[in-house]
């Protein structure tokens, strides 16, 4: 079986089969794009380096990815994954199936510059947590003709490691009031963003 490294890339990457200038697509607008850009702009104007995030991933992949797992990320790089609830059938014995969050960006952004999407893809459904910019779902939505090629990603619970530098200060956050004040840039956006649906019928 191919690594779930190798199912993701081949989602991003069979998106499109040949990649064009421009931004016009029958499933993503121009405003899409911007979408994605303000996003990524405000998860790498995170106040902290280090994070741990919990993600599942439905797809043509293995077991162990549908299910809740907690990943943490220290220096750019996946350093350790357990599962939420660990089930005994479906051990984590990998830690190359997880992936940083920025690589769930760069998937995206992968997609939105490449053209043609209509081939594979009815639509790319993304939505956004307001105030981290994470994507929280994600949905390649093949259509019923493509096999194997639609994933739906869902993350949640996105904070800051214990000592992760504050990369608005270059310093650790060492008071318990600097600590307090991170984690709840990364847990209270109660308010949510329209769902975004690359379709035309959206632009």
């Amino acid at each position: 079986m191919a690594s779930l490294r190798t199912k993701l890339a081949t989602i991003a990457m069979s998106i499109c089969v040949v990649a064009v200038s421009g931004c016009d697509s029958d499933i993503f607008s121009p405003g899409d794009i911007r979408e994605l850009a303000s996003a990524r702009a405000r998860w790498a104007a995170r106040p902290f380096a280090d994070y741990s995030y919990e993600i599942r991933t439905f797809c043509f992949c293995p077991p162990e990815v549908g299910q809740w797992t907690r990943v943490s990320v220290r220096n750019g790089a996946v350093s350790a994954v357990e599962a939420v609830d660990a089930n005994p059938q479906f051990p984590i014995t990998l830690l190359n199936y997880w992936n940083p969050i920025d690589t769930l960006f760069a998937n995206l952004d992968r997609a939105m510059s490449q053209s043609d999407l209509g081939g594979y893809y009815a639509a790319i459904e993304v939505d956004y947590d307001v105030a981290l910019g994470y994507p929280k779902f994600i949905e390649y939505r093949a259509k019923p003709t493509v096999a194997d090629a639609g994933a739906t990603i869902e993350v949640r619970n996105v904070l800051p490691l214990s000592g992760s530098v504050n990369r608005l200060t270059d310093s650790y956050p060492t008071s318990l009031f600097q600590r307090k004040k991170i984690t709840e840039m990364a847990t209270n956006a109660t308010s949510m963003p329209p769902t975004l649906i690359m379709t035309p019928a959206s632009w």
